[in-house]
């Protein structure tokens, strides 16, 4: 008489063995996640970079005068360039990173950059922070030609 079925040992090391491809594969999302806000943040930040530059050349092109606006809301952050009355181009990113309040404030809203009709943007600093507290900036120089990013410090 033949016995149908699986010994105990088979089937522990058939637990044994999925529980490693398991861990591996967990081991591997959570990497792929991480790796992936990061790329997010800096495309936005680079996404912004090219508002901002975009803002200078329409304007400059255009003979207007203009804004770069970001906004904090709830969930996500915007990016608009407004120029006469319009909004000519958006991004927005989700719950990925928000502004930075300065050390007075408890929260900041939104940050506007003036662009004059002759495409030069004020000179300003604008800090991000993710949910890890990892410091992001933007700053643009004076003369309003160089835009430099800084990712990851603290």
């Amino acid at each position: 008489m033949k016995k149908r079925g699986f010994t105990l040992i088979e089937i522990i090391a058939v637990i044994g063995v999925l529980s490693v491809i398991f861990s591996i594969g967990i081991a591997s999302i959570k990497q792929f996640k991480t790796r992936y806000k990061q790329i997010e943040i800096s495309n936005f930040l680079y996404e912004t970079i090219d508002m901002i530059s975009y803002g200078k050349s329409y304007c400059a092109s255009n003979d207007l005068s203009g804004n770069v606006k970001l906004i904090n809301n709830n969930d996500y952050l915007q990016v608009y360039l407004i120029a006469d009355n319009k909004v000519i181009k958006n991004i927005k990113i989700k719950e990925v990173l928000r502004i930075k309040p300065f050390d007075n404030e408890e929260e900041i809203r939104n940050i506007n950059l003036r662009i004059n009709e002759f495409g030069y943007v004020e000179p300003t600093t604008i800090k991000f922070i993710n949910e890890k507290l990892e410091e992001f900036i933007i700053t643009v120089q004076v003369g309003g030609n160089v835009i430099l990013v800084k990712e990851g410090g603290s």
